[in-house]
């Protein structure tokens, strides 16, 4: 015989209208049990109760929904918008009175970007002129080399196919390419399948470092043009490698990177001007430390000149 008590009969607990008023009432005591953060209840004429509804926030709240859904809001959409609004700034509202923004950390870092974006608008207010960027561009130069490029070709050979043969299999793999006596059939024969292409056009070692593992391409800015040499290692197993040609690096003119050069230069200004704001705000700070004598603390005062470090007594 089955259990009348179950799912069936919590909801039907649920739905009783004694229930509910009790949960309410134990809501509302523990909303009100709250006002203990208050230093005195505050009355609805205090501003902090007023919500004022001006054509500056109507506005706002329509290019909103212009963005949203590419036409403008009718009459009743807009004042679904506007409730919507008030209830977030009630409930943001009650939030602040309870302290809820306090040792919140994504809060506190959401705060701290809007300062940092308060002084990047102020970076921003003004474009570099031609002779700022130039002057920048000269500073930075070696940052806009056009770095050395290699067209080349591989083949592979597996260390697991091949085990403690794969050196000496290159080795003789080398001198036989560069003698010239192999077929396309027997290089097939005498290399192993690979998910990369054979040839690769015009990279730089730090793109061949992104294909092959970091270092792979160190020794080629010495190697012969045209001549099969090797073999190299990277993460996959061993390559012979033939340079077909060599661009060597060199310094592109400001004009044809001027986009780029002024993205940095906005983008260093930025950071400066972040950096100067900070450094000025906490200089009217005092940090001290409540810490046992042990602490292991790195002392975060570096970057900030004439802050005064005391330990709290």
């Amino acid at each position: 015989m089955k259990s009348k008590n179950g799912p069936g009969m919590v909801r039907r607990i649920i739905r009783e209208p004694l229930i509910q008023f009790l949960a309410i009432g134990a809501l509302l005591f523990v909303l009100n049990g709250t006002n203990r953060f208050r230093s005195t209840p505050m009355p609805i004429e205090t501003p902090a109760r007023v919500i004022t509804i001006t054509e500056v926030d109507l506005a706002r709240l329509e290019e909103l929904w212009v963005m949203q859904w590419r036409r403008p809001p009718t009459p009743e959409e807009l004042k679904g918008s506007l409730d919507g609004y008030i209830r977030e700034e009630i409930l943001y509202r009650e939030a602040l009175l309870l302290g809820l923004e306090k040792n919140d950390t994504i809060i506190r870092r959401r705060l701290s970007q809007k300062m940092e974006f308060l002084s990047s608008d102020l970076a921003d207010m003004s474009n570099p002129t031609a002779s700022e960027l130039e002057v920048f561009y000269q500073d930075n130069a070696e940052d806009y080399l056009d770095p050395t490029r290699y067209t080349f070709t591989q083949f592979f050979l597996s260390p697991d196919r091949r085990g403690e043969t794969a050196t000496d299999d290159a080795g003789r793999l080398i001198e036989d390419l560069n003698a010239g006596s192999l077929s396309t059939v027997e290089i097939a024969e005498r290399t192993d399948r690979f998910m990369l292409p054979r040839e690769f056009i015009n990279q730089s070692a730090t793109q061949i470092g992104r294909t092959f593992g970091t270092g792979f391409a160190d020794g080629f800015e010495n190697l012969p043009i045209e001549k099969w040499t090797g073999p190299f290692r990277s993460g996959y197993g061993l390559h012979v490698v033939r340079i077909e040609s060599k661009t060597k690096e060199s310094q592109p003119s400001l004009e044809s990177i001027e986009d780029r050069v002024r993205q940095d230069f906005t983008f260093r200004r930025r950071r400066d001007m972040n950096d100067a704001v900070f450094d000025k705000l906490a200089q009217s700070y005092e940090i001290r430390f409540d810490l046992p004598d042990d602490a292991q603390v790195v002392d975060p005062a570096g970057p900030i000149e004439d802050n005064e470090l005391s330990q709290a007594e």
